[in-house]
């Protein structure tokens, strides 16, 4: 999965995600967001 992989990729653990799932979101939007940016500078 692309998720898993991006995780991977900026040094988050699944299993400190599964502890604050109230945070999951958030986390998920800045990796997302951090990820668009970098995407956007290479293009």
């Amino acid at each position: 999965m692309n998720i898993l992989k991006i995780l991977n990729q900026n040094n988050i653990a699944i299993d400190d995600l599964s502890a604050i799932p109230t945070n999951l979101e958030e986390i998920f939007l800045k990796v997302v967001g951090d990820s668009n940016t970098s995407d956007n500078q290479i293009s």
